[in-house]
């Protein structure tokens, strides 16, 4: 972003004429909001600047604040999708963002359905067969290009410690756990996941979640706790061992083949469901 500053007589003791180059797409949505669009992003500008850490920050930050959500985009070709964000209060404890300091905002990246898997599939067959991790590895790889382009830092769900992600994603979704611990989406049902997110030093621009429907308060007979053959879901929790002998065994070649029973017995979001070979790769990975 250039900047060019100057002031004419024309111009209030408050203002300042610049010329200044935008990110295009953040342009034409202000453009979108109609006449009076350049005073709307003046005014963004005006409040989020006015947030900006005391020991200067540069243009290139307050492009951050008004390109925060266009950060998901960059993410889109890839098939990951923004899930949502929040500014962390004044006094709550916050990971570090990208200056070492207490981050202000997370902005949670993740998918719906199994968008993101061919091109997971194209990254993956151009790495060693024999490679760790590989669905982590990669979306690191994708949300940490997008971090180090938008001045932020990317965090995984895999990281040690562990950060709350599922408080996050109920916090910025205004979701609630199904029965199986996997958060219910009033669209997607149980077949979306938080892939990673990425940390500020500023405030992001987001808007707060709506309050979303818990599908599960309206499902008769709750068939996500019948469908396991040794019951491993269940209003206790959840048996892992007794799912993961299952799943190693003989008897678990549904499972290990098509998915998790349970999941797969979810009447909500079945258009979002993973294909089997996806449904596979992930049991696989569990069962390692």
């Amino acid at each position: 972003m250039a900047l060019a500053a100057s002031r004419s007589s024309q111009d209030s003791a408050s203002e300042v004429r610049v010329t200044a180059y935008f990110d295009a797409d953040a342009v034409e949505r202000f453009k979108a909001t109609g006449p009076g669009w350049q005073t709307r992003m003046s005014e963004a500008l005006t409040k989020h600047a006015s947030k900006l850490p005391e020991r200067g920050s540069s243009c290139w930050q307050v492009a951050d604040a008004l390109n925060a959500v266009d950060a998901a985009a960059s993410l889109a070709p890839h098939g990951l999708i923004l899930r949502g964000g929040f500014s962390f209060g004044d006094g709550e404890a916050a990971p570090p963002g990208p200056s070492g300091k207490a981050a202000r905002s997370v902005l949670l990246v993740g998918q719906a359905g199994a968008a993101p898997w061919p091109h997971f599939q194209a990254w993956r067959q151009r790495q060693p067969v024999n490679i760790a991790d590989p669905l982590d590895t990669w979306c690191r790889e994708i949300i940490g290009a997008a971090a180090e382009k938008f001045g932020a830092r990317a965090v995984s769900p895999s990281d040690r410690p562990y950060l709350p992600f599922q408080q996050w994603a109920m916090r910025a979704e205004g979701l609630k756990p199904s029965p199986l611990g996997i958060l219910m989406h009033p669209q997607y049902g149980l077949w979306h996941a938080y892939r990673g997110a990425l940390l500020f030093d500023i405030d992001v621009m987001v808007e707060p979640p709506r309050e979303a429907i818990h599908l599960c308060d309206r499902c008769d007979g709750k068939p996500c706790l019948k469908a396991c053959p040794v019951g491993a879901y269940s209003e206790a929790g959840f048996a892992h061992q007794d799912c993961l002998g299952h799943v190693r065994g003989a008897s678990g070649v549904p499972c290990r083949d098509g998915g998790c029973l349970d999941r797969n017995a979810c009447p909500y979001g079945t258009e979002y469901r993973y294909p089997r070979d996806v449904q596979a790769f992930h049991m696989a990975a569990f069962a390692r």
